[in-house]
């Protein structure tokens, strides 16, 4: 379920920002800073003591608004912002 969240979190930034250019390894500081801001907030979670069903049922919840958070705003912005950039 993490692995699900963590990869439509990033493909749903990578499609609103667009962070490469040609060359790949140049990437942008606001796909940089939304990528670390979320690492951190899971990694507070570590310090939360809970069931491990609490601990799913969270992550479900989470997984579920991020896709209808990702779903809605890919659809609405994704095709203003995709584009080869040089």
């Amino acid at each position: 379920m993490l692995s699900c969240f963590f990869t439509l979190f990033n493909l749903s930034v990578y499609y609103i920002l667009q962070p490469y250019k040609e060359n790949p390894q140049e990437g942008s500081v606001r796909y940089t800073v939304i990528s670390l801001i979320m690492y951190v907030i899971c990694a507070m979670f570590i310090y939360i003591n809970g069931s491990s069903f609490e601990f799913a049922l969270g992550a479900g919840l989470a997984l579920g608004i991020i896709l209808a958070l990702s779903a809605a705003l890919v659809r609405n912005f994704g095709h203003l912002t995709f584009k080869n950039r040089k």
